[in-house]
């Protein structure tokens, strides 16, 4: 017969038990999606086929090719996806980009069971990772080409490292190591020596003495300094060289209600709830533990920050949120008593989680309120003046869709669908006779130009800088370039022209539905000596600051058209802005308001430096 002792050790192999079960049963439903999504997710062509692409795709890939040595638009985002996407595209893998943010995502469920495991019973670390797994928002966004992915998982690899180090101080190496990873991949972890070192310097203040605390510091720093030195040698600017992140910093209250919202859509009514009774349960050991602090102390810093001070929403900043909202809720869960209304209520978690929304992860516009047959809550979305989403309450409609829309919307039937209807082999981007030369791609200025798209989308996928002007630009040299149609590929038409004395020639682009004018007059005036007009324009360059991040040419008289051509063509500034007549009051005025620090003249044009919104700018009037 058994003693006390054995039962004890029987009892402690049953506990044992559920939680091996739950890791091999999570095991596999990893391993299942993985086999089921991985070979569907690598296009040959990604930059033209790959379905899955938001906002900033095509940038990201842009500053991979940068790297690689392409000659295409770069932005100095930060380094990490850059780095990857470059010795993928050198090694002819680019496609396999996806895959690698399929793997992040099931990292990050293996992230939050094992942060969850560290406080909890095995079965609430079972159940909020497969909230994690399961959950329909988070796989939507692992498949999107884009770096928050990764990012975000390796945020939360960092503050659970970080949590393991209370035991064995040498994980602050690889802590470090993570954190700073994240930092430059996207720059949400450069928040977290606030909530850490807070815990540091309350809880942990043995560790400032060992050796491997200030290697993990070190560790964590290399690499955003190094990043940041990179852009000042480079640029003269450790803040923003392409977008203006860092100017959406300012305090608002736009984000509230829209993360709210999007908590909601995201994580489904029941963990939400739960996460607001746990993040309550959290506030007492968080005073006096190190780990509940560190969770809880990261959750308030990274909420504070893109709620109410970074002025831009989107729905998948709440990545960064969501594995520490999801432990929150964990201390809630926890606290029920007895198996049926535990499991009745993680069924409901993750039922609700599992359910496809009408619109793919990143749309902040849906909400599910029922789950079978569901039942959405859609808001009112406008855009903001930062080209962010704005959430109208008031304008929220009720949804009612059905079982096959569960499956319809699944990402599982979104990645089969799309790789069932996928191009039947890699296409060319261009017509025969389009390598070489300087791109321009023209545009009639009745209807707005998708700039992102042109300048990264169609600039990858032909491999070159574009510029973008009105078809009025190119009108006094449009009898003298004669261009030659090479045909159409897509929505694009093609033509080739030559512009002595720069080699190599033109090759004009135009959206097939808004074709340039056609036009056998003359020009209105004779164009001035094209030798001299292209010295005038390396003049202007030479004197031009660097960097240069704004240049607006402004047409005036019209007798500097050869030399803003000539400068259009040899200028290397991204935000490019050649503006049409019909505009030029508009932005005269826009312009007005913002300090010069220094004109001249170059032959007829007026050219003046400015300020405009922080940043050295060009101000061409031709």
């Amino acid at each position: 017969m058994p003693g006390p002792a054995d039962r004890r050790a029987m009892t402690a192999k049953n506990r044992k038990i559920p939680a091996r079960v739950g890791a091999w049963v999570l095991l596999g439903l990893g391993l299942l999606h993985f086999a089921v999504l991985a070979p569907r997710l690598v296009y040959p062509d990604p930059v033209r086929a790959y379905p899955f692409m938001d906002g900033d795709s095509q940038e990201w890939i842009a500053n991979g090719l940068a790297m690689a040595g392409v000659d295409v638009h770069g932005t100095a985002r930060p380094p990490l996806v850059p780095l990857v996407l470059m010795v993928l595209h050198r090694t002819g893998t680019l496609g396999w980009f996806p895959v690698i943010n399929l793997l992040c995502f099931l990292l990050l469920a293996g992230v939050v069971g094992r942060m969850a495991k560290r406080f909890y019973a095995p079965r609430t670390a079972f159940v909020l990772a497969l909230c994690v797994l399961g959950n329909y928002s988070l796989q939507s966004l692992s498949l999107d080409f884009m770096a928050d992915f990764m990012a975000a998982t390796l945020l939360a690899s960092a503050v659970l490292l970080f949590l393991s180090a209370e035991r064995d101080p040498r994980m602050y190496l690889p802590a470090g190591l993570a954190a700073g990873l994240s930092a430059v991949t996207q720059q949400a972890a450069l928040l977290l020596p606030v909530p850490l070192g807070a815990v540091l310097l309350v809880f942990r203040r043995g560790h400032g003495r060992s050796r491997w605390t200030w290697i993990g510091a070190a560790a964590f720093a290399v690499f955003p300094l190094s990043w940041f030195l990179w852009k000042w040698l480079s640029f003269g600017t450790m803040g923003d060289v392409g977008p203006s992140h860092w100017g959406l910093l300012r305090p608002h209250l736009t984000g509230l209600g829209f993360y709210v919202f999007g908590a909601a859509g995201m994580l489904g009514m029941p963990l939400l709830l739960l996460f607001a009774g746990g993040a309550l349960i959290l506030t007492v050991p968080a005073m006096r533990r190190a780990g509940e602090a560190a969770i809880l102390g990261t959750l308030i810093c990274l909420g504070v920050f893109f709620v109410f001070l970074y002025d831009f929403n989107a729905r998948r900043f709440l990545l960064y949120l969501v594995p520490f909202m999801l432990v929150a809720a964990g201390a809630a869960l926890d606290r029920i008593k007895g198996s049926v209304p535990f499991w009745t209520l993680s069924a409901a978690a993750v039922l609700w989680s599992l359910c496809p929304l009408p619109a793919r992860g990143n749309d902040p516009r849906f909400m599910a309120l029922w789950p079978l047959p569901p039942v959405y809550a859609e808001a009112g979305c406008e855009r903001a003046p930062t080209g962010s989403a704005i959430l109208r309450a008031g304008r929220t409609r009720l949804v009612r869709g059905t079982a096959e829309d569960l499956l319809r919307h699944s990402p599982w039937s979104r990645t089969l669908r799309a790789w069932r209807e996928r191009p039947p082999g890699a296409t060319a981007a261009a017509p025969p006779g389009a390598e070489g030369g300087r791109a321009l791609y023209l545009h009639g200025g009745e209807r707005p130009v998708d700039r992102a798209s042109v300048i990264f989308g169609l600039g990858n996928a032909l491999e070159r800088k574009i510029k973008i002007v009105p078809h009025s630009f190119l009108a006094p040299w449009w009898p003298a370039l004669n261009p030659r149609i090479l045909g159409s590929v897509g929505e694009h038409t093609f033509a080739r022209a030559d512009l002595a004395p720069l080699p190599g020639g033109l090759l004009l682009i135009w959206d097939r539905t808004d074709p340039p004018p056609a036009t056998d007059a003359p020009p209105p005036a004779p164009l001035p000596p094209r030798q001299e007009a292209l010295g005038s324009a390396r003049d202007i360059l030479a004197w031009m600051e660097r960097p240069t991040h704004y240049m607006a040419l402004v047409p005036e008289s019209g007798a500097g058209a050869s030399e803003a051509l000539f400068l259009v063509l040899l200028g290397d500034v991204r935000n490019m802005f050649v503006i049409p007549p019909e505009r030029k009051a508009e932005t005269t005025d826009f312009v007005a308001a913002f300090p010069k620090t220094d004109g001249r003249r170059f032959g007829p044009l007026r050219v003046e430096k400015a300020l405009v919104l922080g940043r050295p700018s060009l101000l061409v009037y031709y």
